[in-house]
């Protein structure tokens, strides 16, 4: 197995079976993804077109991000910082 694949892996594994530091980070990263779920279920739209939830959504997604600077275990925050994008550019919005 590569590098990058084991990183992969134990990427997966943090996200399926955390510990220490990755429990928070595992779970915020849950929170985040299903409240926009949730949300465009609901109403059916997605969270970013949501003028007075989308934007305090949005800040949470900042904050996560920049919680990935921290203490992270086996989570891979590159990994993370781009599935945050893209979730974050799927709702109509924009980390930057």
């Amino acid at each position: 197995m590569t590098g990058a694949a084991l990183a992969l892996w134990r990427h997966r594994e943090a996200m399926e079976a955390p510990v220490g530091a990755e429990i928070p980070i595992a779970l915020l990263w849950r929170g985040i993804v299903e409240y926009a779920r949730r949300h465009e279920r609901r109403f059916e739209s997605p969270i970013g077109e949501d003028y007075v939830l989308g934007p305090h959504w949005l800040d949470m997604c900042r904050a996560f991000r920049g919680l990935l600077d921290g203490e992270t275990g086996r989570l891979d925050c590159g990994t993370l910082s781009t599935e945050l994008r893209i979730l974050v550019e799927r709702a109509g919005m924009s980390l930057d």
